[in-house]
């Protein structure tokens, strides 16, 4: 089994979630460590991981949740990119969260998603692999490298500097 590496996952959830942000408690629920100092220590990898783009980490007090944040005259050159905003519905959205929090477990399973998201999550599935994102084979739900390329923060930063 590979190494659940928690900050990119932290940095996918951040970037599908864009406006929404996570909150500590997610960081907690997808470490499945409750120590608030931890979470403290990857937000600051996050933010120091961003220091030579134009990305930000900003958090919102009012809801008590991070978000990636960038200038004005990014935003609509990102948009057109489709590297932060994305065409799939909320709820598509939060399953696609929770394929990524599950790949901890190194194998997620089209069972496992109905159990956490309800028997509605095999529209989205099928959503997510029209999209390209992922693929189904023998009821495991596999990554795609347009997925993995997606939420890569790297890429975001890239499309930034291309400005």
């Amino acid at each position: 089994m590979r190494k659940f590496n928690h900050q990119k996952a932290l940095e996918a959830l951040l970037i599908l979630r864009g406006e929404t942000g996570i909150s500590v408690n997610d960081i907690y629920k997808i470490t499945k460590i409750n120590d608030i100092e931890y979470s403290f220590y990857l937000l600051n990898l996050i933010e120091k991981s961003l220091n030579d783009s134009s990305l930000f980490l900003k958090y919102n007090p009012a809801k008590k949740r991070y978000f990636l944040a960038l200038p004005n005259e990014y935003y609509s050159f990102l948009s057109e990119k489709d590297l932060i905003k994305s065409p799939l519905s909320k709820s598509v959205l939060a399953t696609l969260a929770c394929i990524i929090i599950e790949l901890e477990e190194g194998v997620v399973t089209v069972e496992k998603l109905k159990q956490l998201r309800g028997k509605m999550v095999i529209n989205h599935l099928k959503s997510l692999e029209n999209e390209g994102l992922i693929t189904i084979s023998e009821e495991n739900i596999l990554p795609t490298d347009k997925l993995l390329t997606k939420i890569n923060i790297n890429q975001v930063i890239k499309g930034i500097k291309e400005i």
